[in-house]
């Protein structure tokens, strides 16, 4: 936390709630009393946060974000849904941010209280607050904004229920991978379909560096922040367009995910249910010879 940075005075959060502030290292940290201890860990974490990102996309955080600390989700929830999904439909929200108001979101009943969760969580969201900064809106796709903000926080989602690598690949085996061009502007609202797009979104981004290189991968966003259409941008800087790129990333996939491979993660499960099946089929036989040993001692 900055020197001189003090908990004073009181403002309004998400729901009409009063909320304590803290001004710290660049940012407002607002959250409800009692809190005071998730709120200093948030500020000690947050100048370590905007420096890495600064670093990585050579922009500044040139404005002063609020972050809300919120201690239950639902008024959380309710925000992402409009007010008028049904509770049981809502998704496991942890984080949103919110470009418009320069403002951050974060649940800490879903985040935690650990220090490394807290930091990721808080980088994720920044790096929204800074991509939507520097790009325009309809400039950048948003499989892009959340596999860039989930490739730099190292995979960290704001939705809890996370698409495991199981459900990816049985997704990628039946032909169930979302096209990009589904997810140019916004994601499945059903948590299974957003949870797959999320992980989708990571791994093409993470493949696009991996095959291009950092280099080409800033070069591609500072062309979208000059407002470079999105096929141009992605021709001049890669020389591939979002169709080519995503024809690639799902032809390198054939090699990793195969029926074998799939039948070979789950070996261990296989083999436990092959056992368990012997197992029962034994139980069975012994059962019968009993009862044939019975039937012939009677005789």
């Amino acid at each position: 936390m900055a020197a001189g940075a003090a908990f004073g005075g009181s403002d309004s959060q998400a729901g009409g709630m009063e909320a304590i502030t803290l001004e710290a290292g660049g940012a407002l940290f607002r959250h409800e009393p009692g809190m005071e201890g998730a709120a200093r860990m948030a500020a000690d974490a947050y100048p370590a946060v905007k420096e890495d990102l600064e670093r990585t996309f050579g922009w500044r955080v040139d404005f002063t974000p609020t972050i809300d600390l919120m201690r239950e989700g639902l008024a959380l929830a309710m925000e992402r849904s409009g007010g008028e999904s049904d509770p049981a439909d809502r998704l496991p929200i942890a984080a949103v941010a919110i470009s418009g108001e320069n403002r951050i979101i974060i649940d800490m009943s879903r985040v935690g209280g650990a220090s490394q969760s807290l930091s990721a969580t808080l980088k994720h969201e920044l790096c929204h607050l800074l991509l939507h900064r520097n790009i325009p809106e309809d400039r950048l796709p948003k499989w892009l904004d959340e596999g860039l903000c989930q490739w730099v926080s190292e995979g960290f989602v704001e939705i809890l229920a996370r698409a495991t690598a199981s459900d990816f690949r049985r997704a990628a085996l039946g032909g169930d991978l979302y096209r990009l061009s589904e997810l140019t502007r916004s994601f499945p609202r059903h948590r299974d379909g957003m949870a797959l797009a999320y992980e989708q979104s990571r791994r093409v981004v993470v493949f696009l560096q991996n095959t291009y290189g950092e280099a080409a991968l800033m070069d591609l966003l500072r062309r979208l922040a000059r407002g470079e259409d999105v096929d141009a941008a992605f021709g001049a800087a890669l020389s591939v367009s979002p169709a080519e790129l995503e024809r690639e990333w799902k032809k390198s996939l054939q090699s990793e995910i195969t029926w074998f491979g799939y039948l070979a993660m789950h070996l261990y499960e296989i083999l436990f249910f092959l056992a368990a099946v012997a197992t029962t089929v034994g139980f069975f036989r012994r059962l019968r010879k009993k009862r044939q040993y019975r039937d012939e001692e009677d005789e």
